[in-house]
């Protein structure tokens, strides 16, 4: 039985290519077993986790920094043991974590060429019909506003807001209606999903077709533009937004928001796409005050910084891939 670095025992093995390994040696030296993750990866696609008697738990094969590692599979956490000492895959339920409408994939096609997309309202998105970016958006880093004349007053809980609650010169107000400045609005525009929200769920007797969504690549990397603009407080706000999509579709990065995010980067100035990897690895290289901020701020479900730091640094290393 071998100690890895962190103290912990590992004794659960793992079945790769046919072949059983103890977890511990794995994650001790992974360079090692190269071999075993590679043929793993090209032959089923994943490694399998014996925590539990009688049943094989996929596991996911990811490659970081030159290194194999392994990682839960989505949605299955769950599943594995629930005893640190000899495995660590375990992650709460759904329910028990407050994540009930997360548990099933966030992207099913149907047999009619159809995308169902799962989220609080669901969606149906024509996998053949998406939505061409909008022309004429504006340039890098142009905010769309309506005129301003008098900025309305800005109150928190019926009181006026102290600084630092608000990011400044955020909204501009016109005939007393408010907007909110929008930067990096061309990367929200980037292939919309086209999307239907059927007659049960509109509120309006009839379905609602045709609704232009920002993509989920589009979503998170605009969040990431706009960071060096926000408040700490809207900035922790982001990571939990940008979590959730990342945990929502992080069963398919690979199939539908790798080539999403292929396109968009195309059309980002090289200034724009190093603030991209920049904010990445600001916010997600280590567990900070804005993880440790953004998990406090749902008060139906409780989160884990580790597990958002994993979610979202793994995620976008793959998507960047």
């Amino acid at each position: 039985m071998t100690i890895v670095d962190t103290g912990v025992v590992m004794t659960t093995k793992v079945v790769m290519s046919g072949r059983e390994f103890f977890l511990d040696e794995l994650q001790a030296e992974p360079a090692k077993f190269a071999h075993w993750f590679e043929r793993a990866r090209a032959e089923a696609g994943h490694a399998e986790c014996l925590c539990m008697p009688g049943r094989r738990l996929k596991l996911q094969i990811r490659l970081r920094d030159g290194l194999f590692h392994l990682a839960v599979w989505p949605l299955e956490g769950e599943a594995h043991r629930n005893d640190k000492k000899t495995c660590f895959f375990h992650k709460l339920s759904p329910d028990s974590s407050g994540r009930g409408s997360y548990a099933k994939v966030a992207i099913v096609d149907r047999d009619d060429g159809s995308t169902d997309i799962k989220v609080e309202v669901p969606l149906s998105v024509r996998a053949d019909e998406r939505a061409p970016s909008v022309p004429g958006a504006p340039s890098s880093g142009e905010s769309r506003t309506a005129q301003c004349s008098r900025p309305a007053a800005r109150t928190v809980g019926g009181r006026i807001a102290q600084p630092g609650e608000f990011e400044p010169n955020a909204t501009e107000a016109n005939a007393g209606v408010v907007a909110q400045k929008l930067h990096h609005l061309e990367v929200l525009l980037h292939e919309p999903w086209l999307v239907t929200i059927p007659a049960e769920e509109s509120g309006l007797g009839e379905p609602v077709v045709d609704l232009r969504v920002p993509n989920p690549v589009s979503f998170m990397v605009q969040k990431l533009l706009i960071r060096e603009k926000r408040t700490p407080q809207k900035r922790a706000q982001d990571v939990l937004y940008i979590y959730d999509a990342m945990y929502k579709f992080n069963g398919s990065i690979e199939g539908d928001l790798a080539p999403i995010w292929t396109g968009l980067e195309g059309t980002l100035h090289p200034k724009q796409q190093q603030s991209i990897r920049d904010s990445v690895k600001e916010l997600f290289s280590d567990v900070n005050d804005i993880i440790r901020e953004a998990v406090t701020i749902p008060t139906d479900r409780k989160l884990d910084p580790v597990d958002v730091l994993m979610v979202c640094r793994f995620g976008f290393e793959d998507l960047f891939r």
